[in-house]
This record gives structure tokens, C-alpha cells and sequence, in this order.
């Protein structure tokens, strides 16, 4: 699984690069340890804080957008059967709303 940088996962969240490493640093959710010293946050570790905050409807990032033609997010649970597949997503702003 991917780790993704706090950069990356600021965005996905919509939130700042600030926010999540204070969110880190209050233990909020895990970090893993991307050697030099940096910290980046597990796939399946921000997908499962993703969810969190978005049934947090007071939480920065957690407001409703509009799709448009572009989702940003990060994949949260696929469910496949032999005819189709369901994806879960949870999605930050799009491009066009920053």
C-alpha cells in the first residue's frame, strides 16, 4: 500500500499541510516513517481518518462539493462481483474549487 506525504495527504483531506501534521502530532491518526526523518501517513490508515471526518460534518474538509467533471480523493473500500464493482471514495475540494 502506498504511504503518501503529508503534502498529499493534506490535499486529499482538503485541509492544510499544517492541519494534518498537527492532527499527526495529537495522534489522530498514525504516521509511518518515510526515512530521513519524514513522516508520511499509511493508505489504508488515511482512508480509515478520511471516513472518520467525514461523518464528522463539523470537520474541515468535510463539507459537500459539487463533482463537476474531476473527483479528487482517495479510494476507500471496492466491493467486486462477477458483474460489476462498488468504489467508495471520500473526496476533498475539486481543482476548480481552490
Amino acid at each position: 500500500m502506498p504511504v503518501f506525504t503529508m503534502r498529499e495527504a493534506a490535499e486529499l483531506l482538503g485541509v492544510s499541510d499544517d492541519t494534518v501534521r498537527r492532527w499527526a502530532d495529537a495522534g489522530r491518526f498514525a504516521t509511518a516513517d518515510r526515512g530521513g526523518g519524514h513522516r508520511g501517513v499509511d493508505g489504508p490508515e488515511l482512508a480509515r481518518f478520511a471516513r472518520a471526518i467525514a461523518s464528522d460534518q463539523t470537520a474541515p474538509g468535510a463539507a459537500a462539493v459539487s463533482a463537476r467533471n474531476r473527483l479528487v480523493g482517495i479510494v476507500t473500500d471496492v466491493k467486486r462481483d462477477t458483474v460489476m464493482a462498488q468504489v467508495e471514495m471520500q473526496c476533498g475540494r475539486t481543482a476548480s474549487s481552490r
